[in-house]
C-alpha cells in the first residue's frame, strides 16, 4: 500500500515556526523545519557570520552571536505569509557583553519554504 505524507502549507510552517521559537524549543524548529543546505543572511553584518550556509554556518553563527550577546529572551510575532515566504517581527532581549548594556531589539525575518523546508532567511535589525 502507497503511503502519502502531506507536506505543511505556508501557514502550517509559519505557525509551527512561531510556536517553537516563542516556546524556547530553537533546536527543535531548526531539525524539523529547515533544510539542511538553507541559508542566512544578516543584513548589515559583514563579518564572517552575516552569511552563512547549512547547519554548520548556523551554528557558526550562533558561536559568534553568543559571544557578543547574552540572549535572555525572545519573542516572534504572529507570521505574514504569502506564496512561499513568511516573515516575522521578532523582540530579542540581550545584554551586550562588552558594554553590559540591557536593551530590547527589533528585527523582522524573512523565511523562503521548498518542498516543505526552510531555504533561505534574511534578518533585517532596526
Amino acid at each position: 500500500m502507497e503511503t502519502i505524507t502531506k507536506k505543511m502549507d505556508i501557514r502550517g510552517i509559519a505557525d509551527k515556526f512561531v510556536y517553537l521559537r516563542n516556546h524556547d524549543e530553537a533546536a527543535r524548529l531548526r531539525a524539523e523545519l529547515y533544510s539542511p543546505d538553507f541559508e542566512s543572511i544578516e543584513d548589515g553584518n559583514d563579518s564572517g557570520i552575516g552569511h552563512v550556509k547549512g547547519m554548520a554556518g548556523l551554528k557558526k553563527k550562533g558561536q559568534g552571536l553568543s559571544q557578543e550577546f547574552e540572549v535572555h529572551h525572545i519573542k516572534a510575532s504572529d507570521p505574514v505569509a504569502a506564496d512561499n515566504f513568511f516573515s516575522l517581527k521578532f523582540e530579542i532581549d540581550v545584554t551586550n557583553k562588552r558594554s553590559g548594556i540591557r536593551s530590547l531589539l527589533s528585527e523582522i525575518g524573512v523565511y523562503k519554504v521548498a518542498d516543505g523546508k526552510i531555504i533561505k532567511e534574511h534578518y533585517f535589525m532596526f
